[in-house]
């Protein structure tokens, strides 16, 4: 938790930082054009995934899952067209112990990377739309450890997937000054999928089986994706 503190701690200051850095020839060209709002000498652009510390805070009272944690990088290729790449882990091992019973222990691995295209249109004042195309590759695995009717016998489920594919994304920007600005966004992937599914039990080895599973599918994001976002 300490950790979690310190990290949105030195967030809190980069924001702070940047929102009181503009140059004057920023501020004389703001003066200029009342609907400038984004700062177009700067090309780059590192985003923070709100979403994450949304979850881990909910995860406190509900004990619920929590997300991975992305982190995007954009680069701007001209006015109105930005390459971006996103990069997102995540990982939990918990372990839970109940009167005389065996240790059990959970494992949960997860990595997201994904890269494309996003052209961009202001549609009023500091709001801004953008729509583009992503790649996406996702890689996971998850043990489970629960105990069966018998004593001290344990079921090992474990998950392993990857996954491949593409995708269109829409999003909408709200620019806080010309170089700070949140985004949130809704994307339709399409993906190939290889998974492998194993349910393992050592005491008893004529109960384990595993399962293959190859195919297309489908995901459909509500908009989730929340990113604070600093250009340099």
């Amino acid at each position: 938790m300490k950790k979690i503190l310190c990290l949105l701690f030195i967030i809190f200051l980069s924001v702070y930082s940047c929102l009181y850095s503009q140059t004057d020839s920023l501020k004389i060209m703001k003066k200029a054009h009342p609907s400038f709002v984004d700062d177009k000498d700067s090309k780059n652009e590192m985003g923070f995934d709100l979403y994450y510390f949304i979850t881990l805070f909910k995860t406190q009272l509900t004990s619920e899952p929590s997300n991975i944690f992305s982190v995007q990088y954009n680069r701007d290729l001209s006015e109105k067209i930005t390459l971006r790449t996103t990069l997102g882990l995540g990982y939990q091992n918990t372990n839970n112990k109940q009167d005389t019973l065996p240790s059990l222990n959970d494992k949960e691995f997860e990595c997201e990377i994904r890269a494309g295209l996003a052209w961009e249109k202001k549609i009023y004042g500091r709001w801004q739309i953008y729509y583009g195309v992503d790649i996406e590759y996702q890689n996971g695995t998850s043990r489970t450890q629960q105990l069966t009717q018998y004593p001290n016998d344990i079921n090992i489920y474990t998950n392993k997937y990857n996954e491949i594919g593409a995708g269109p994304f829409l999003g909408l920007t709200l620019f806080l000054n010309s170089r700070v600005s949140f985004n949130i966004e809704t994307n339709l992937h399409f993906f190939y999928s290889d998974s492998r599914q194993d349910n393992v039990n050592l005491e008893r080895p004529s109960l384990s089986n595993h399962t293959y599973t190859k195919g297309v599918t489908t995901f459909f994001y509500v908009p989730q994706d929340l990113f604070l976002n600093m250009k340099f």
